[in-house]
């Protein structure tokens, strides 16, 4: 056996294993920093997560708002309605009056006969 090729053969293969070394503590290296950017960024993403989480909760509560809002103007709306439903047929009921009145009235008084169609 020869010392010297097995020197040689032996250096190389450690050349290689020290090459191979170096490339998987670059490699090592960016992993590294790829997982420090996705922490960073799975951060990011859970504030805005909890931002949009709060705007939900925001928004659903002005739309509760809004429809309570819209119920208790639904509910005015109907009782003004009901009320001026009321008064027309007071002022309906008044206005018959007051014509039968005036009819008689006049035909006490020996006026013309209305002429209504």
């Amino acid at each position: 056996m020869d010392v010297e090729k097995t020197i040689e053969f032996l250096l190389g293969n450690q050349a290689n294993f020290d090459a191979r070394i170096a490339q998987l503590d670059t490699r090592i290296a960016r992993l590294v920093e790829v997982q420090v950017n996705l922490a960073e960024e799975q951060v990011n993403l859970t504030e805005v997560q909890s931002h949009d989480h709060e705007m939900i909760v925001a928004l659903t509560g002005a739309v509760r708002e809004l429809a309570d809002a819209q119920k208790h103007g639904d509910e005015r709306a109907r009782a003004a309605e009901q009320e001026l439903r009321e008064d027309l047929a007071r002022v309906s009921s008044n206005v018959d009056s007051l014509v039968k009145i005036v009819d008689e009235w006049i035909r006490r008084n020996g006026g013309p006969e209305p002429r209504f169609s």
